[in-house]
């Protein structure tokens, strides 16, 4: 009935009560629907008989397990609560175990559909490849990425929970997420404080890319990590432009650069 991979080989489609499937806590890793609407007017238009068919698994209890197609049942799921009469669905059943782990695989490298994942939705999945046993070169080799872009994705999943739904939601772009999280070296508060400017509007994302750009930059040039507090400053020098009188700006001037003979002082006496 199915491949390794666990994707039904054959053409035998059935017909089922979308109320009986039942989805398995934590085996999706997408989480971002934002396109079901899209899904609920192709139905109203040209009914469930188009759709791509799900992929069930039987259980021995004879209880259907959804494998794929979250994103359509979610869709048929919300007509029926607003009332439509949808009374079956097409969809594949096995009774073969599906293998997670090929299954992620598989899932991950067909990411050319109309709904592509997320970067922060392939970090989920590649996450969970290393839960099950994959190293990040494994990883990338069956993939055909690189193994830099991997940890580059699994950096995404260190992010506080704002971040991540900034992410979800497309508020921010991947790169200035990524560098707010690196900035911000595990500080949660911190990475709060900036994406919370960074999604306020177009002012708020440029003025956090310029703040991450400069403190990443002087990060690498002073081989150190910049604290919270010289990222605030430059925040808040930025922040306030023009408004900044010289003497206020001359003065957070001096403490970053206090911050930074502190800095290099300490590296001095490491050495």
């Amino acid at each position: 009935m199915t491949d390794s991979t666990g994707i039904v080989s054959t053409k035998k489609v059935y017909m089922v009560d979308p109320k009986v499937i039942k989805i398995e806590k934590g085996w999706n890793h997408r989480f971002n629907f934002d396109d079901q609407e899209e899904i609920e007017n192709s139905i109203m238009a040209g009914g469930v008989e188009h759709l791509p068919p799900l992929l069930l698994q039987r259980h021995k209890d004879g209880s259907l397990i959804l494998r794929d197609g979250e994103r359509r049942l979610r869709a048929v799921s919300t007509l029926i609560k607003k009332g439509i009469n949808v009374i079956a669905i097409p969809a594949y059943i096995t009774r073969s175990i599906v293998n997670p782990e090929e299954f992620l695989y598989e899932a991950l490298r067909s990411n050319e559909g109309s709904k592509k994942y997320l970067p922060i939705e392939q970090a989920e999945g590649y996450k969970r490849l290393l839960k099950l046993g994959n190293d990040v070169k494994k990883i990338a080799h069956e993939l055909g990425k690189s193994p830099g872009h991997v940890k580059s994705c699994l950096t995404l999943l260190d992010g506080c929970k704002e971040v991540k739904d900034a992410l979800s939601k497309k508020e921010i772009p991947t790169g200035l997420a990524r560098q707010i999280i690196e900035s911000s070296d595990g500080d949660k508060e911190l990475e709060k404080s900036l994406v919370k400017e960074a999604v306020s509007g177009k002012v708020g994302k440029q003025m956090v890319k310029k703040v991450v750009d400069k403190c990443n930059s002087l990060a690498n040039e002073q081989n150190e990590k910049i604290t919270k507090v010289k990222i605030l400053i430059a925040m808040t020098i930025e922040r306030l432009g023009p408004q900044c009188s010289s003497k206020v700006k001359s003065n957070l001037i001096e403490i970053d650069n206090l911050l930074s003979k502190f800095f290099d002082k300490r590296r001095k006496n490491e050495k």
